[in-house]
C-alpha cells in the first residue's frame, strides 16, 4: 500500500492537549501531573491513545519510554495488568512512559497497528522530546538527538522490534534501546510448512540479489536434507515441543493471526514479520503464487511481484549507507514458550549484522582475527538474549513477584543504556 515514509507522511496531523500548547512544554517531565491521557488523530484512520506516566520525581528531564501492550491474544487475563506494569517500569527506570494503545482486533487489522505505533512514535519526537537534551561545561548542545527506548511482548514485542529496527539512524532523534518479550517477529508459523530452521550462511560466491538487495544464498549442501533430518529439526523445534502449553499455546497464536490479517500475504511484509529484515520467508504465500510488500512499495496496492525458488535467503539489514543503526536489544524468551526459536533466530541474525557492519569497516590482513573477535563481543553486548523459566510471560504469569523482578531487571538496564 505505502512505503514507510508514506505512512509518516500520512499519519502526520496529530492532536495536542491544551496544557502542552498553553505552556509550549516540550517535554513531558515538566508537567505538574503524573498522567496525561491524549487522542493522536490518524487522519481518515480515526485515533490512538497515547497514556502518559511522568516520572514520580519530576524537576529535570529524563528519558522517554515506549510501551506497547501484547495485544489480543489474552484479553481477559488478570494475572498482571498494564497499569501494574507501566507502574513497575516508571517507578524502576525513572523514565518517562508513554504507553500507545495501538488497535488490534474486534476488526482491527493489520497494518493499523503500525500505523498507529507509528503515529504514537511521531507525536512523541514532535511533542514529548525537548529541543536540549545534553548539557555541556558550556551550556546547552542545541538540537542534540534524543535516545528512546521501546518495549513490549508478544504482538506488542513485534511492534517494538519493528520501530526498533526502522527508526535506529543515527544523528537523527531515534529509538536507541529496545526490550522484548516473547516477542511474535514471524507470522509464518511451521504449521505453513516452514519447517527448517534458519541456518546462516557465510558471504561468497553464492551470492545474490532479493528484491534488490544483495543477499546471500544457503549453500546447496546445507539445504538438502533427507527426510529424517527434517522430522528431527520438526520434533525438536520449540513450535512442535510447545504447541500445547496452556500458558500460550499454539492454537492461540493461529487465532490471533486470523484476527489480525485479512489475507495470508498481508503477514509475509516485514514490517508485520520483522524478522524478513533479515532473510527471505523460504516458503510461498499459502493459494497465491505472488508477494506483495503493503507497506514497503509506492507502487500502486496488488502489484504481484513474482516467486521464484523460494528458498531462504539472507538479506542485508540494515542497508550498506543507510545511516541504519541496530539498537541495544534486551530479548526475552520463556525456555517452554512456543515463541522460543524465533528470539534465538532474532538475536542470531542482529548479532551476525553488527559483527558483518565490524568486519567490513576495513582493516589490514593481519587484523583480520581482531576485527572479527571485537565484532562478536559488541554484537553479544548490543544484542542480549535471556531465557527464563517456564514461558516466561509477564500477561499471564501467576508469580507477581516474579514479574515486577524481571520489569525491574529490564528497567534497570533502560536506565543504564538510555542515560
Amino acid at each position: 500500500m505505502l512505503s514507510r515514509w508514506a505512512i509518516k507522511r500520512h499519519i502526520r496531523s496529530h492532536t495536542v492537549p491544551d496544557f502542552f500548547r498553553r505552556r509550549n512544554i516540550e517535554y513531558s517531565t515538566f508537567s505538574p501531573r503524573q498522567f496525561d491521557s491524549i487522542d493522536v488523530e490518524c487522519r481518515s484512520n480515526g485515533s490512538v491513545k497515547l497514556d502518559i506516566f511522568h516520572p514520580l520525581i519530576g524537576g529535570q528531564p529524563s528519558p522517554i519510554l515506549l510501551y506497547l501492550p501484547a495485544g489480543p491474544l489474552f484479553p481477559h487475563s488478570t494475572s498482571y495488568n498494564d497499569n501494574a506494569l507501566v507502574s513497575e517500569l516508571r517507578s524502576s527506570s525513572g523514565c518517562t512512559v508513554v504507553r500507545i494503545n495501538y488497535r488490534s482486533g474486534n476488526g482491527h487489522c493489520y497494518p493499523l497497528p503500525i500505523h498507529d505505533v507509528v503515529a504514537g512514535y511521531d507525536w512523541v519526537i514532535k511533542n514529548l522530546v525537548p529541543q536540549y537534551t545534553f548539557i555541556s561545561r558550556n551550556g546547552r548542545i542545541p538540537n542534540a538527538a534524543a535516545r528512546l527506548g521501546v518495549c513490549g511482548e508478544l504482538v506488542g514485542g513485534g511492534l517494538a522490534t519493528m520501530l526498533a529496527l526502522t527508526e535506529c539512524r543515527m544523528g537523527e532523534n531515534r529509538i536507541a534501546a529496545a526490550a522484548a518479550n516473547n516477542p511474535i517477529t514471524n507470522w509464518i508459523f511451521q504449521e505453513m510448512g516452514h519447517t527448517e530452521l534458519w541456518e546462516e550462511a557465510v558471504f561468497g560466491e553464492d551470492a545474490l540479489f532479493v528484491d534488490g538487495e544483495v543477499t546471500s544464498r544457503l549453500p546447496s549442501q546445507s539445504r538438502k536434507s533427507t527426510k529424517s533430518t527434517k522430522e528431527r529439526k520438526d520434533e525438536n523445534s520449540s513450535w512442535q515441543k510447545h504447541f500445547n502449553n496452556r500458558q500460550l499455546p499454539g492454537h492461540a497464536l493461529l487465532q490471533a493471526r486470523d484476527a489480525l490479517f485479512r489475507k495470508p500475504e498481508h503477514y509475509f511484509d516485514r514490517f508485520a514479520s520483522p524478522i524478513l529484515f533479515f532473510r527471505t520467508a523460504g516458503v510461498n504465500i499459502p493459494q497465491d503464487p505472488i508477494e506483495t510488500h503493503f507497506f514497503e512499495s509506492d507502487e500502486e496496492p496488488n502489484t504481484p511481484i513474482e516467486l521464484s525458488n523460494p528458498h531462504k535467503a539472507r538479506r542485508i539489514y540494515p542497508p550498506t549507507g543507510s545511516g541504519l543503526r541496530i539498537p541495544y536489544m534486551h530479548v526475552n524468551v520463556g525456555a517452554e514458550s512456543i515463541l522460543n526459536d524465533q528470539a534465538q533466530e532474532l538475536v542470531n541474525v542482529m548479532r551476525k549484522s553488527i559483527t558483518r557492519d565490524t568486519n567490513s569497516s576495513g582493516a589490514f590482513e593481519d587484523d583480520i582475527e581482531s576485527i572479527i573477535n571485537r565484532g562478536l563481543s559488541d554484537a553479544e553486548r548490543r544484542v542480549q538474549l535471556h531465557v527464563r523459566p517456564g514461558v516466561g510471560l509477564w500477561k499471564t504469569n501467576q508469580d507477581h513477584q516474579q514479574t515486577v523482578n524481571h520489569i525491574g531487571e529490564i528497567s534497570s538496564w533502560f536506565r543504564q543504556v538510555l542515560r
